[in-house]
């Protein structure tokens, strides 16, 4: 998920030189998600700014909550830039490329830390994602009750 998030950020904001820009887009998100999908919007402005290259902000906001707001934020960016479902299959083909170039070029015995996105991601957290107008919508996972 990391590395599919950070191509997208870099595909949205790569010719943005405004940082308010990045604020606008989390104050756009926060306003189209229902208050329990919400990001905090200090936080997730340091996220994708450390991840657009200001690297200090990184030690801001700890590794379970960035995990939160990238996964919330994945889904906003794929909308936000109107990806066909071929585009984000070429974007899920660039990621793991990426992962697996990473992985290649790491050292063999160098820990890598991993979140179990089970655990810190909410289990109804799929039960809304932004849509393109800057609304939101329910989506219908099929595991409802009858």
């Amino acid at each position: 998920m990391p590395a599919a998030f950070v191509l997208l950020l870099h595909r949205r904001f790569r010719d943005v030189e405004d940082r308010r820009e990045v604020t606008r887009f989390v104050l756009g998100y926060n306003a189209a998600a229902p208050p329990t999908q919400r990001v905090p919007p200090r936080q997730a402005e340091a996220v994708l700014r450390a991840n657009l290259g200001e690297a200090h902000l990184a030690e801001l906001v700890d590794d379970v909550a960035t995990a939160r707001i990238m996964y919330a934020l994945l889904f906003a960016l794929v909308d936000d830039l109107a990806l066909s479902e071929d585009e984000i299959d070429d974007l899920i083909t660039a990621a793991d490329d990426l992962l697996h170039s990473v992985m290649k070029s790491s050292q063999p015995d160098l820990a890598v830390p991993t979140i179990d996105l089970a655990t810190v991601i909410p289990h109804d957290s799929m039960q809304w994602r932004p849509t393109r107008l800057g609304q939101g919508a329910e989506v219908n996972t099929g595991s409802g009750s009858m």
